[in-house]
């Protein structure tokens, strides 16, 4: 039995790190809308500029790029929704395997942030 619950966190564990929807390095979802403006003019000029776009193209180059953006938060929000539930799961389920004092020990290891997965507390 315990080896059950060892491989399960360390699945758990490994789902977690696969599930780090945004690592925060990118800077999209974060930026203020006048930063997501510079950006998106920074990639239509860095795209004129190394592919020669005629003028005509560079009109119809940001909003591509507006669109891009658009969808992949769609799906960020989709993930997050879907990591949410997916905690949910592992809370009751731990709830059903963990005696009371194991449970008040798990909750506080959340508080402090030193849960299985480290900086984010399940």
């Amino acid at each position: 039995m315990k080896g059950m619950i060892t491989l399960f966190f360390a699945g758990m564990l490994l789902i977690a790190g696969n599930a780090q929807a945004h690592c925060g390095k990118c800077g999209v979802g974060d930026a203020p809308k006048a930063d997501k403006g510079d950006m998106i003019q920074e990639k239509t000029d860095k795209l004129a500029h190394e592919l020669s776009l005629s003028d005509e193209q560079k009109v119809k180059v940001p909003a591509i790029i507006t669109d891009k953006m658009a969808k992949k938060q769609q799906i960020m929000d989709e993930k997050h929704k879907a990591m949410d539930a997916l905690h949910e799961e592992f809370q009751t389920k731990l709830k059903d395997v963990l005696n009371k004092e194991q449970m008040g020990k798990w909750e506080a290891m959340k508080q402090n942030k030193e849960g299985m997965e480290g900086k984010c507390p399940m």
